[in-house]
């Protein structure tokens, strides 16, 4: 699950998010567009993050995910 999450956000993530209430143009309103340096930065480390969790997955290791994890809160 965590596999199919981070494949479709880091595609997702490089447009801005469509607001469908019709309030306002984009749910992310920062002003950054649609492939920007800054969206990349976010796919690329998505990506980065999707391959750490396969192989975690494929090693089984409760203890190499928590890793993961942690690396994130730091």
């Amino acid at each position: 699950m965590h596999n199919h999450f981070c494949k479709y956000a880091e595609k997702a993530v490089l447009n801005p998010i469509k607001d469908s209430t019709g309030k306002s143009v984009h749910i992310d309103v920062y002003p950054i567009g649609s492939n920007s340096l800054e969206r990349k930065q976010v796919s690329q480390t998505l990506k980065m993050l999707k391959k750490k969790i396969s192989h975690a997955d494929s090693a089984r290791s409760v203890s190499h995910r928590n890793g993961i994890v942690f690396d994130l809160l730091e």
